[in-house]
């Protein structure tokens, strides 16, 4: 730098240490350690929001899971309306008693002669396994 005409030497660069030797807290860090701090807090905040115990993923569990609750509820209360009224025939009419005893206990009337035909070991092989809720075939012990 010129002065006057007289060339000054330049001011020395600011020095990372102390006289110490310790190394100096750089002013911007000092400045926003407030900042930082609140950073910081505010990501630990958002992670805990997400993945905590009661977090975003653990309602989004839970709502699924309540989901899943509902149907299964849903599907049973159909179920108990559909045997409510299948005991409601049973109880009030003849024809359904008589098919109901026919089919389960395997009552026959007087005079009449049951035939059952038994299905070929590999037709059911083939079939596969019959669906849940699906009527099973009947069974004959070798009793009767």
């Amino acid at each position: 730098m010129v002065h006057r005409g007289v060339l000054a030497p330049l001011p020395a660069p600011p020095s990372r240490y102390t006289e110490a030797g310790v190394a100096r807290i750089p002013e911007v860090v000092r400045r926003s350690w407030l900042g930082l701090l609140l950073g910081s807090l505010s990501a630990a905040l958002l992670l805990s929001a997400v993945n905590g115990e009661r977090g975003l993923a653990r309602v989004i569990q839970l709502d699924t899971e309540l989901e899943l609750a509902n149907d299964r509820n849903f599907h049973l209360v159909q179920e108990i309306d559909r045997l409510r009224h299948d005991l409601k025939m049973v109880r009030s009419d003849d024809a359904t008693l008589e098919r109901v005893a026919r089919r389960h206990l395997g009552m026959v009337r007087p005079g009449e002669v049951l035939y059952r035909v038994r299905p070929r070991p590999e037709a059911t092989a083939l079939a596969g396994p019959a669906a849940p809720g699906a009527p099973q075939p009947d069974r004959v012990s070798p009793e009767r």
